[in-house]
């Protein structure tokens, strides 16, 4: 057996050896590193700056998942969102790329950090129209506040990210969105935490990663005096994960609803 040390050299994993707990699906990084500078984030202490992975290598990486049998691919990295910006390219040209491979096969495109997406949103949004690409995006909001999205060093606001909603949903319709929050973030008053409800009520997420902020060594957040307590922090991801599921049932009453209608007329 051979191996490949990974860690402080250049070599792109693009072609490394893998094992796959699900055969049918094949996970290609597209990128290492990111361009953010998130103030909670070990990740880019860790991972360094954007490397991005040039079109033909993953494009080539794809043809060889899907010739070991898989019949879904994951464009996966730090941050799909910023891929491409350190060598000329860009998300949805890699995405053009990749479906153009005379296969049957589907597209699942990984989590971005909304803070590129209005850059790259109008070629996206017409790469998303190829039928092998999933309606599916993971695009991480953290806060509706715009205060603690400043303290977290972000790069986005609310209004960017419900306008990136707001153009997918319309665009397609039925349109899945995921995203992660962070609740508890030091200096967050319960009015921020009440703006991060507003948005979940609005957005109506259909999936939703949920945080308790808890300090990173390191990382720039270390350094805030102001934390908040275990107690309150942990009364506000509990209201989170509450919220989320009244609207969760509330879509599958819906789903339920439509599906009684149709059997109605069917029978």
């Amino acid at each position: 057996s051979k191996v490949v040390a990974l860690e402080d050299t250049d070599i792109s994993k693009i072609g490394i050896p893998k094992v796959r707990l699900n055969p049918a699906v094949g996970i290609v990084e597209i990128a290492n590193g990111c361009m953010s500078e998130c103030t909670f984030c070990q990740t880019k202490l860790a991972k360094g700056d954007l490397q991005s992975y040039r079109i033909g290598d993953i494009t080539r990486q794809v043809k060889r998942e899907l010739d070991d049998g898989c019949k879904e691919v994951w464009l996966s990295s730090t941050d799909n969102g910023c891929y491409g910006l350190d060598i000329g390219e860009d998300l949805s040209s890699l995405i053009d790329q990749v479906v153009q491979i005379p296969e049957d096969f589907r597209i699942r495109v990984g989590m971005m950090n909304p803070m590129f997406m209005p850059r790259i949103r109008d070629n996206l949004l017409k790469s998303f129209e190829n039928t092998k690409v999933f309606r599916f995006l993971h695009i991480p909001v953290q806060s509706g506040s715009n205060v603690v999205l400043n303290d977290m060093k972000r790069g986005h606001t609310v209004e960017t990210f419900k306008n990136v909603v707001s153009k997918f949903r319309t665009k397609f319709g039925s349109f899945t969105i995921s995203t992660d929050i962070i609740v508890g973030f030091p200096g967050e008053t319960d009015e921020d935490f009440n703006d991060t409800i507003d948005v979940i009520n609005q957005i109506k997420f259909d999936q939703i990663f949920n945080f308790k902020y808890s300090p990173r060594p390191n990382t720039s957040a270390l350094k805030y005096n102001n934390n908040i307590s275990d107690a309150v922090a942990s009364d506000r991801l509990t209201q989170v994960i509450e919220l989320h599921k009244i609207h969760q049932n509330q879509l599958i009453s819906i789903i339920f609803k439509i599906f009684n209608s149709f059997n109605s007329i069917v029978c």
